[in-house]
């Protein structure tokens, strides 16, 4: 009988790899190992018979040659006896041994391209300080995980594999190694032909071609036998090279000059580290054919300084040009002047021999050292492969004419068999040589850093002055200048970690980011895939996590992964996501609070339109177009799957809050609920409710049968306070007193947009002001009044525009909090429910009042040079006003040549049920422009007047445009016209 042992760090590793091969919703893992190819997991150096009384040191080698970080928990050792004559994973039988920490302190996850020690723990006294001495090693704690039981035999032919779920012994296994092969179906002699002796190891080697039916590793002769034991360190040859860290972006075949003397490729270090060219090669493969790697036709191009001043090294995340240097006499100022370039000597290496054939498929490799043809590559390129096997027409099927290069892109997942860069249909073929410079989208994305962008555009306003009163920048949002976009931001409360997730729009994998909450310093980043090779390109529109699971918001369900997935990950490591959970409202932002997933979807006109069913009309009398579906957690954190509304799939939500449109996150902090409403450049609005789920529901909704799910709204009847927020506000999470905010505007394609406030920093809100508010009285339509509007003034730069209000109350009105919105949408014929520009009332730091007392005037003046006074205004206008009967407004100009719209709103600030009056202009421009004197309603230096209608429409507010009444007027600043107001009761 064989003597076992169980080996509960293999078990680990075969269960990650199968989640990180994929899986179905809700059961992570469910394909074979038989999937890999290559295989993600290597057996690379067994001790059957290690040194001392017992063996107490025998172990296995493991080597990640996949790029992210295997869980060896969920893999198992498999250990197959007796020898038979072929076949053996199958006529055989297969003990299973688990891997395991065995309490010890380590890591049971082995790391992208590199090792880890399985050690067969038979002795519990010895340390890793006693293995170390009897190998001469210097191994860490964390380099090992254990398994338990008896040995394995030293004098019989024997096999081994590392399997994933379901522990297949014969469809699971990743790689297989046999040992003592030359005993046969018999024994075999320590020191005749036995593989090893007591003391020495046996070493495999990664094939050329690996065979996805034996899945065996080569056990070379001499190579692999009787070896000194060398844990932790691989031998020249053993694996592959990793793929992807030399990449070859651009080659120029065919150059322009009599006998081509400018041809060169392109290198790029995707690294971080420098890489000594001259120990690299370039291969040329002639041979067309399906694999032309595995082809003996290939000539090898040594990388070397040609005798010229340069420097070998490649820096990390730059370029490098190989140029063939076909004629000596050609300088590098040769070189520029033919590509219109200015590259220093030292950006040069160089080839000889040879140039390469302009109308055959031909496929070109760099490779590291022992510089294997098959194994060593790290990347691979194809051009001219129109012409298949015969010959292509400069012009018609070739990549290029003379003169032109090629461009290759770097996949988002390399296949690690053909190790190919992309040539696209697009961008690829028949391009300007550009010696030096990558496009975008040809390389990765660099590592995420949390480095401040230099290009910012920051147009302050007096929007955001009560917002930054509250707030604290905490920490840079990382990734901004490696061209990430930030959406989500979650705390971790296990880790004491915050989360930011973010997304590329050029089809690269999203992105979680770790930060540490009490430094802000970036941990790691981790990248986001659904199987091994497919990155996960969604929006990512928030993420939440609990103790032990996190969840990505992910437009049509939420994505689950494991907090232990990312504690174990290395920077830039792949995360693979598990289960996926159809949602009923979209998955557009989320946050979790005390048990319950809360997943929210955004809504908005110009958007796809949320279920029908999620219309519901809400206490103010508007409807509310989308919902947040509450999710009641489970014991482990487990959305409870087995609730599903028939119709679509999605999980039946236990709760469900109806919501205004454009939310983008959301964060809880006991009965109160903030969401972050924002779109585009304008200003983002901070909506704080306050709402007890104790309490008997608003409504119910019966769409999911006999038992009606409850819904609360979150509206004017609730809303306690709105606080005005630079743009592109995003996810939240409220923590110790504060409410951190993430915004999209510091993201490349925002930052720069002109009237931006971009932001850069996760910034944290104090709750305690936040929240401290009382609810704002409900506006009473009518009671503001806009009376006149001067859109287009005299003076450079329009410095004395304004609009006049005019209280019609029998109170006063303090207009602190209150805001002037500006419409644009003049296609649609209730414009208040689309489009607005927002602009913030205020003193502008000027000796003013902020009240407008009953049945009398303010001017709000849109201060747009602030040089200008009291005195200049009145001035301008031939009037006495005193200072206290100004207001203040600043932001961007208002259209003078189209139809636009303005209302004067409550502090509340919703663009409809929070107006007190609405006006329009220029109606006579349609949706197109008008010309001034001929059909706009003013020229320069002109007002417009509006009067207060019979009776007010109360969804629609507006006040009357009379014609010719209100139309070219001579402005009259703090004074109105008979029967302009509404009359006195």
């Amino acid at each position: 009988m064989p003597q076992k042992s169980y080996i509960p760090f293999f078990a680990g590793l075969f269960a990650v790899l199968l989640s990180l091969i994929g899986g179905t919703a809700g059961i992570p893992g469910t394909a074979y190992a038989a999937a890999e190819n290559p295989p993600s997991l290597l057996i690379t150096e067994v001790m059957i018979h290690s040194p001392e009384t017992g063996a107490p040191y025998r172990y296995i080698e493991l080597y990640n040659n996949s790029g992210r970080s295997i869980d060896l928990t969920k893999r198992k050792l498999l250990y197959y006896w007796p020898g038979v004559a072929s076949n053996p994973w199958q006529n055989t039988s297969a003990d299973t041994y688990d891997l395991i920490a065995d309490g010890r302190t380590t890591d049971t996850y082995i790391h992208p391209y590199s090792t880890k020690i399985v050690w067969l723990l038979t002795d519990e006294t010895k340390t890793v300080a006693d293995f170390n001495i009897a190998y001469n090693a210097h191994l860490t704690e964390d380099q090992f995980v254990y398994t338990k039981g008896n040995g394995f035999n030293y004098t019989a032919q024997r096999y081994m594999a590392i399997v994933s779920p379901p522990y297949d012994k014969v469809n699971d296994r990743i790689t297989f190694v046999r040992y003592n092969a030359d005993a046969g179906t018999g024994t075999c002699t320590a020191g005749i032909n036995c593989d090893f002796v007591q003391g020495e190891s046996v070493d495999y080697y990664f094939p050329e071609q690996f065979d996805t039916t034996s899945r065996e590793m080569t056990r070379k002769t001499p190579q692999s036998l009787h070896q000194a034991p060398t844990p932790g360190t691989l031998k020249s040859g053993q694996v592959p090279t990793p793929p992807g860290k030399l990449l070859i972006t651009e080659m120029v075949i065919h150059s322009s000059g009599t006998g081509t003397p400018y041809r060169y490729i392109e290198l790029y270090n995707n690294s971080a580290q420098a890489i000594d060219l001259s120990q690299q090669k370039l291969l040329y493969y002639w041979n067309v054919s399906a694999k032309p790697w595995l082809s003996p036709g290939v000539d090898t191009y040594s990388i070397v300084s040609a005798g010229r001043a340069t420097d070998m090294f490649i820096q990390p995340y730059s370029t490098k040009i190989v140029w063939l240097l076909s004629d000596a006499s050609k300088t590098t100022a040769d070189f520029n002047a033919n590509y219109h370039t200015s590259l220093p000597e030292s950006q040069f290496a160089y080839i000889q021999g040879s140039g390469f054939s302009y109308t055959a498929q031909r496929y070109m490799a760099v490779v590291g050292s022992p510089y294997n043809q098959v194994n060593d590559r790290h990347s691979f390129v194809r051009y001219n492969a129109d012409a298949g096997t015969g010959s292509c027409t400069a012009g018609v099927n070739c990549d290029f004419v003379q003169g032109e290069g090629v461009n290759y892109y770097a996949p988002a997942s390399f296949d690690t068999e053909s190790r190919e860069m992309v040539r696209k249909t697009s961008g690829t073929t028949h391009q300007t040589p550009t010696p030096g410079t990558v496009k975008a989208g040809q390389v990765p994305p660099r590592p995420p850093t949390q480095t401040e962008p230099a290009d910012m555009v920051v147009t302050d306003s007096p929007n955001y002055a009560k917002y930054f009163s509250m707030s604290t920048a905490h920490f840079i949002v990382p990734g901004l200048t490696e061209d990430y976009v930030p959406q989500g931001i979650c705390y971790v409360p296990s880790k004491n970690w915050m989360i930011v997730v973010s997304y590329r729009s050029d089809g690269g994998p999203s992105l979680l980011s770790v930060i540490d909450f009490t430094s802000g310093n970036l941990i790691k980043s981790v990248r986001l895939f659904t199987d091994p090779l497919t990155p996960y390109t969604g929006h990512a529109g928030g993420i939440a996590a609990g103790v032990s699971h996190g969840w990505i918001a992910s437009v049509n369900g939420i994505d689950q992964f494991d907090i232990k997935d990312i504690e174990h990950a290395v920077n830039m490591d792949t995360l693979i996501l598990t289960d996926h959970i159809k949602t009923e409202s979209r998955a557009d932002y989320m946050t979790i609070d005390n048990g319950v997933l809360w997943v929210g979807e955004h809504a908005r006109y110009t958007y796809p339109v949320t279920d029908t069913t999620h219309h519901l009309q809400n206490r103010d009398n508007r409807e509310y177009s989308a919902w947040v579906s509450g999710y009641r957690l489970a014991a482990g954190e487990a959305v409870v799957t087995s609730r599903v509304y028939a119709a679509t799939g999605a999980v039946i939500p236990d709760y469900i809050l109806a919501v205004p449109d454009e939310v983008q996150g959301m964060a809880i902090d006991g009965n109160r609920i903030v969401l972050s409403k924002s779109y585009g450049s304008r200003t983002s609005d901070l909506l704080v409710y306050q709402v007890n789920l104790a309490d008997p529901p608003h409504t119910t909704t019966a769409k999911f049968g006999a038992t009606a799910t409850p819904v609360w709204f979150l509206d004017g009847e609730n809303q306690l306070y709105n606080l005005m927020a630079p743009p592109m506000a995003e996810g939240m999470f409220v923590r110790g007193g504060n409410l951190y905010t993430v915004f999209e505007s510091g993201a490349t394609p925002y930052r720069t947009a002109s009237g931006m406030y971009a932001v850069d920093h996760v910034y944290a809100t104090n709750t305690a002001s936040l929240f401290s508010a009382t609810a704002p009285p409900r506006v009473v339509p009518g009671d503001l009044q806009i009376t006149e509007a001067v859109i287009s003034s005299t003076g450079v730069n329009q410095p004395y525009r304004y609009i006049e209000l005019y209280n019609n109350s029998n109170q006063p009105i303090d207009l602190t909090d209150h805001r002037i919105y500006y419409y644009w949408g003049n296609q649609y014929a209730k414009p208040w429910e689309y489009d607005v520009g927002e602009y913030l009332v205020y003193s502008a730091g000027r000796t003013t009042d902020m009240t407008i007392e009953p049945h009398s005037t303010k001017i709000v003046w849109f201060l747009s040079d602030e040089t200008k006074t009291v005195s200049d205004f009145n001035a301008a206008y031939g009037t006495s006003l005193t200072a206290d009967q100004f207001v203040y407004i600043k932001g961007g100009a208002f259209s003078a040549t189209t139809q636009r719209f303005l209302a004067i709103v409550g502090p509340a600030g919703d663009k409809d049920v929070d107006r007190y009056t609405f006006v329009r202009y220029n109606t006579g421009a349609g949706t197109g422009n008008c010309t001034a004197g001929v059909n706009c309603d003013f020229q320069s230096g002109e007002s417009i007047v509006y009067f207060y209608p019979s009776s007010l429409n109360e969804v629609s507010r507006e006040l009357d445009r009379k014609v010719p009444e209100s139309l070219h007027q001579p402005p009259t600043p703090g004074t109105v016209l008979p029967g302009q107001v509404r009359p006195l009761p």
